[in-house]
Protein backbone atom coordinates (compact mmCIF):
# COMPACT_ATOMS: atom_id res chain seq x y z
CA UNK A 1 0.00 0.00 0.00
CA UNK A 2 1.30 3.46 -0.87
CA UNK A 3 -0.02 6.54 0.87
CA UNK A 4 0.74 10.21 0.58
CA UNK A 5 0.32 12.66 3.41
CA UNK A 6 1.36 16.23 2.81
CA UNK A 7 2.12 19.06 5.16
CA UNK A 8 -0.33 21.85 5.75
CA UNK A 9 -0.14 24.22 2.82
CA UNK A 10 1.66 27.56 3.15
CA UNK A 11 3.53 26.81 6.39
CA UNK A 12 7.30 27.01 6.06
CA UNK A 13 9.47 24.84 8.27
CA UNK A 14 11.83 27.21 10.05
CA UNK A 15 15.43 26.08 10.51
CA UNK A 16 14.90 26.56 14.27
CA UNK A 17 12.33 23.72 14.18
CA UNK A 18 14.86 21.13 12.99
CA UNK A 19 18.30 22.43 13.98
CA UNK A 20 20.15 20.15 16.41
CA UNK A 21 20.85 23.13 18.65
CA UNK A 22 17.32 24.57 18.83
CA UNK A 23 14.77 21.85 17.97
CA UNK A 24 13.83 21.33 21.64
CA UNK A 25 13.98 24.99 22.68
CA UNK A 26 10.37 26.04 22.11
CA UNK A 27 10.78 29.02 24.45
CA UNK A 28 12.95 30.82 21.84
CA UNK A 29 10.08 30.81 19.32
CA UNK A 30 7.61 33.65 19.09
CA UNK A 31 3.91 32.81 19.42
CA UNK A 32 3.33 32.50 15.66
CA UNK A 33 6.32 30.21 15.10
CA UNK A 34 5.31 28.10 18.09
CA UNK A 35 1.83 27.59 16.64
CA UNK A 36 3.21 26.77 13.18
CA UNK A 37 5.68 24.26 14.64
CA UNK A 38 2.86 22.59 16.54
CA UNK A 39 0.61 22.46 13.45
CA UNK A 40 3.35 20.79 11.41
CA UNK A 41 4.86 18.39 13.93
CA UNK A 42 2.07 17.55 16.43
CA UNK A 43 0.51 14.83 14.21
CA UNK A 44 3.95 13.31 13.63
CA UNK A 45 4.80 13.33 17.34
CA UNK A 46 1.41 11.81 18.20
CA UNK A 47 1.87 9.00 15.68
CA UNK A 48 5.35 8.22 17.00
CA UNK A 49 4.14 8.18 20.63
CA UNK A 50 1.38 5.74 19.59
CA UNK A 51 4.03 3.41 18.17
CA UNK A 52 3.46 4.06 14.46
CA UNK A 53 6.35 4.20 12.02
CA UNK A 54 6.93 7.61 10.49
CA UNK A 55 8.84 8.05 7.25
CA UNK A 56 10.32 11.40 6.30
CA UNK A 57 10.67 12.15 2.62
CA UNK A 58 12.47 15.14 1.19
CA UNK A 59 11.35 16.55 -2.13
CA UNK A 60 11.84 19.67 -4.15
CA UNK A 61 8.78 21.35 -5.55
CA UNK A 62 8.64 24.57 -7.48
CA UNK A 63 6.01 27.06 -6.41
CA UNK A 64 2.68 26.14 -8.04
CA UNK A 65 3.90 22.82 -9.38
CA UNK A 66 1.35 19.98 -9.14
CA UNK A 67 3.53 16.95 -9.84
Amino acid sequence: MIARKGLNKFFDISYDFISRETRYLDDILNTYKGLVKNMIFAPVKKAMLEGHKVEAVRMLKANGENT
